[in-house]
């Protein structure tokens, strides 16, 4: 009994860090989406908590896509060939069959 349940744990390990991980993001985030849910947008009008919700997850998508652009851009003088101009790529890809040949 406690192999087959050793087992299955094995087996939906990846599943089970999913979950783990949205409820960390859940509990984290919690403290902020209340603070913007109890801000009035006029005084007699709240905002709902899915629009809340909504926005953090918003702000959150937004930074993580700046984060990887930035790192994309950034290290793209990294890439191979990435400083050389065409007429080295042109002689590169000339020469290419002679090596293999």
């Amino acid at each position: 009994m406690t192999v087959a349940l050793v087992w299955l744990l094995y087996l939906v390990r990846d599943t089970l860090l999913l979950i783990y991980v949205a409820g960390l993001m859940a509990v984290g985030l919690s403290p902020l989406v209340d603070r913007i849910e109890q801000q009035r947008l006029t005084t007699r009008i709240r905002l709902p908590r899915w629009a809340a919700i909504l926005s953090v997850y918003v702000v959150v998508f937004i930074v993580v896509v700046f984060v990887v652009l930035h790192d994309i851009i950034g290290n793209h003088n990294r890439w191979p060939l990435a400083k050389a101009g065409s007429g080295a790529r042109a002689v590169i890809r000339q020469e290419a069959p002679k090596r293999l040949g």
